[in-house]
C-alpha cells in the first residue's frame, strides 16, 4: 500500500488557498527583511544623489510594469471555455510569477541600500512591499482576472 506523494490537487479551492499561502510567505519574507533592516540601522535618514534617483525610479516602475504584463500574458494561456482546473493552474503560475518579480526587486533594493547607504532604495523597497500587499490574491480579483462564469464561481463557496 503505497501512496503517491507527488499527486497534484485539482480542487480549485485548494489551489487558491495555496496561491494565497505562497503570496503570504513572499510578502511576509520581504516585509520581515525591511523591518529587520529598519531595526538594525535604527533611524533611517533620507539621503540620495542624482544617479541613484534614476536607478530607484527605474526599480520602482519597470518591475511593476513587467510583472503586470507577464501576469496578463500567462493568464491568456487559457481560453474562456477551458476547465476550471486548467484556469487555476495557470492562475497559480501567473500570480506566483508576479509576486516573485516584485520580491526580487525588493531584495535588490535592500542590497543596494546596504551597499550605498542611499535611503531612496529603502523607500523603493517599502513602496514595492505596499504594492505586493495591494495585489494580494482575493477571490473577487481572481474571478475577474480569470473571467469565471457563475457555475465556476460556485465551486469556491
Amino acid at each position: 500500500m503505497t501512496k503517491q506523494i507527488n499527486q497534484k490537487t485539482t480542487d480549485p479551492n485548494a489551489i487558491f488557498k495555496a496561491v494565497r499561502l505562497i503570496y503570504l510567505a513572499i510578502t511576509g519574507g520581504a516585509g520581515f527583511l525591511i523591518l529587520l533592516l529598519y531595526f538594525i540601522n535604527g533611524d533611517i535618514r533620507f539621503s540620495f544623489n542624482a544617479s541613484s534617483l534614476t536607478i530607484a525610479v527605474s526599480m520602482l516602475i519597470i518591475p511593476i510594469l513587467f510583472s503586470r504584463i507577464l501576469y496578463k500574458r500567462i493568464l491568456q494561456k487559457t481560453g474562456k471555455n477551458a476547465p476550471i482546473e486548467e484556469k487555476m493552474s495557470v492562475y497559480r503560475q501567473a500570480a506566483v510569477s508576479r509576486a516573485i518579480i516584485i520580491e526580487g526587486t525588493i531584495f535588490l533594493a535592500v542590497i543596494l541600500y546596504l551597499i550605498q547607504g542611499c535611503t531612496l532604495y529603502y523607500v523603493v523597497a517599502f513602496a514595492l512591499l505596499l504594492y505586493l500587499i495591494m495585489i494580494f490574491p482575493t477571490k473577487q480579483r481572481m474571478f475577474g482576472d480569470l473571467e469565471l462564469d457563475f457555475k465556476d464561481r460556485q465551486r469556491f463557496d
